[in-house]
């Protein structure tokens, strides 16, 4: 049974990395970035092949299909809600994922799936009335994902506070750097 949801998990994880690396390159303009992308997926690709991912791919996963999600909404003017749902179908996913490297107790498991899933799921739509590129919405949304992850990794499983502050940290010299570095008003 856990060799067929490895499986299943090798297989949704590709199909997530396709999808995003294809539409991600259809919709940013900058070619040096479509080519550093392209080069991260293949590696990543590599590692989910070879059963060496790790969070770092499901950071890298989130952000990438966070931009793409908000640029169906921006280009594509697809509906609000229905992105929403992908986003959150996509984000019960990769929070599941961050909860199986720290090994948390199954009854407890569930209840932290859907709450971390729909904060991203908010925090997605709160960044939606801001004026910012779909890459910086993204990142916020990763730094986001990264906190969750700290705070699962420090506090539930080895409840101890003093490892969290360093991810907090990390969290808000990274946020001060986009939301310092950001062109508000232009996407």
């Amino acid at each position: 049974m856990e060799l067929i949801r490895k499986n299943m998990r090798k297989i949704i994880s590709t199909l997530l990395l396709i999808w995003s690396t294809v539409f991600f390159c259809l919709m940013s303009p900058v070619v040096a970035v479509n080519i550093a992308i392209i080069t991260v997926s293949v590696v990543l690709f590599l590692l989910i092949i070879f059963n060496k991912d790790s969070v770092i791919s499901i950071l890298y996963l989130n952000f990438i299909s966070g931009y793409v999600l908000y640029g169906y909404i921006l280009l594509g003017n697809a509906p609000v809600w229905l992105v929403m749902i992908g986003m959150l179908i996509i984000n019960i996913y990769l929070t599941s994922g961050l909860l199986n490297y720290n090994n948390i107790d199954q009854n407890l498991k569930r209840i932290y799936l859907v709450v971390y899933a729909l904060l991203i799921v908010e925090i997605f739509l709160f960044l939606g009335y801001f004026i910012l590129s779909p890459a910086n919405r993204s990142l916020i949304l990763t730094l986001c994902l990264y906190l969750i992850y700290g705070y699962n990794d420090e506090v539930i499983k080895k409840d101890i506070y003093d490892g969290f502050y360093r991810y907090v940290v990390v969290f808000f010299l990274i946020f001060v750097t986009i939301v310092m570095s950001a062109s508000w008003g232009n996407i």
